[in-house]
């Protein structure tokens, strides 16, 4: 979360931190068919409430992620949720817009509330 910054603490005190594993290879659209698989492992973290957001992104083992700008909602018209083609290229758009991000130093405090409010949904 310190990519996203520490906003979570003005939520109304009903915050959860839903963390969830993907493996290489998993849809990165798992609604619509001829989807591009993310390239690498990666971990999902949500809010409780679609408006709080999402970050998904893999660790690059060095203090950095790759952080991929995947929706958090599909919004995308029936006849192009149809065609693979269309849905392909809107995934692969997706790997190819992802950035590394330096991860700064936690401070404890942060770390702790976090801690507390994380559900491990797999």
């Amino acid at each position: 979360m310190a990519v996203k910054g520490n906003t979570f603490k003005d939520a109304s005190g009903d915050f959860e931190l839903h963390v969830i594993h993907y493996p290489a290879g998993t849809p990165i659209d798992p609604y619509d068919a001829g989807s591009v698989g993310y390239p690498k492992d990666v971990v999902m973290l949500t809010g409780k409430y679609g408006y709080q957001g999402i970050l998904v992104y893999s660790s690059n083992h060095d203090g950095t992620i790759t952080s991929y700008p995947v929706p958090s909602h599909w919004q995308i018209p029936a006849d192009q949720a149809s065609d693979p083609a269309f849905i392909k290229k809107t995934t692969q758009e997706i790997i190819d817009h992802a950035s590394v991000v330096a991860i700064p130093t936690g401070k404890p405090n942060d770390v702790k509330q976090l801690i507390d409010v994380t559900v491990i949904d797999n």
